[in-house]
């Protein structure tokens, strides 16, 4: 059965994911199928040695994005939480209704 969810309630999920691994399945804007399992961001993977030199999102204004870090291929990621289909972290494993 498919779950539906609130923008505001997708990330308050994602964000109660802090500091554990979880897999994502979203639909790009391309409208293909994106997977990855993601993580948090990391300060050692953006900061160049000192905090002042960390990278800025570049969604961070935009309340539909959500950053993570691929952590397969050790890069931003940015999810829509509109086009989010699938989280899946230890017991919690959701299939969502697009929009």
């Amino acid at each position: 059965m498919k779950c539906e969810m609130l923008i505001e309630e997708k990330r308050k999920l994602l964000d109660s994911l802090e500091g554990r691994f979880y897999s994502l399945e979203w639909r790009k804007a391309d409208s293909s199928i994106r997977s990855c399992t993601a993580r948090h961001m990391q300060h050692d993977m953006f900061a160049q040695g000192h905090a002042s030199k960390a990278n800025v999102s570049t969604v961070a204004h935009k309340p539909e994005m959500y950053c993570c870090v691929d952590t397969t291929n050790h890069k931003w990621v940015n999810v829509n939480l509109n086009k989010l289909r699938y989280v899946k972290c230890g017991s919690v494993d959701i299939e969502f209704e697009e929009e």
